[in-house]
């Protein structure tokens, strides 16, 4: 599972793996979505969050003490958009 210490690191690897793939359009992706509604699990031990932090590691893996490059990066067609859910009016984690 990726980790970003702070805004500017995670903008900082968006701008270096994002730009020119296909996923990735008016500065959203699916898969950093899916980072991002999952973090609240990468502080957990309970057999779930291990479970999600494996899943998420398939697409943006660690590479060392920093995130590697994205899984699912493509400059191909995708087939459609892929709409980011808002969870911001959302009490709670999405499950």
């Amino acid at each position: 599972m990726t980790h970003f210490s702070n805004g500017t690191e995670a903008d900082v690897w968006t701008s270096h793996h994002c730009p020119g793939c296909a996923h990735y359009s008016d500065d959203q992706c699916p898969v950093l979505s899916a980072h991002w509604l999952g973090n609240h699990s990468q502080h957990g031990d309970d057999e779930k969050s291990l479970i999600i932090k494996d899943i998420l590691a398939l697409f943006i893996p660690r590479d060392g003490v920093f995130s590697g490059p994205c899984a699912m990066r493509t400059t191909g067609p995708t087939g459609g958009s892929h709409p980011v859910p808002d969870t911001h009016d959302r009490p709670g984690r999405p499950d």
